[in-house]
């Protein structure tokens, strides 16, 4: 059985890589002001879930579906990593509520 405190530190790990990603990819886009329309935003939808369009000089854009805003990961690789970071996380989070069962 797995130990909770290398579980939430496991998780803890998990988190901040997820926060590093996010801060790197705010620090490589920009605030200017990008004229597109949702249905070309849509298009650029991978997943149905990720934003990833290299020529979007954003690093926040507006949903194209709902109210906010989601992140532009720009490179399919970004998406895959983000996907990745978050599936360990929660995976974590899973086996840490499994040890203390």
């Amino acid at each position: 059985m797995a130990n909770p405190l290398h579980l939430q530190l496991l998780l803890l790990g998990w988190l901040l890589a997820l926060g590093l990603q996010m801060l790197w990819l705010h620090r490589q886009g920009t605030s200017v002001h990008y004229e597109q329309n949702l249905d070309e935003m849509r298009e650029h939808i991978v997943w149905r879930a990720f934003y990833v369009n290299p020529d979007d000089p954003r690093a926040w854009v507006p949903k194209t579906w709902g109210h906010g805003m989601t992140v532009n990961f720009r490179k399919m690789s970004h998406a895959v990593l983000f996907a990745f970071l978050l599936a360990g996380a929660l995976g974590t989070a899973i086996a840490m509520t499994v040890a203390v069962l």
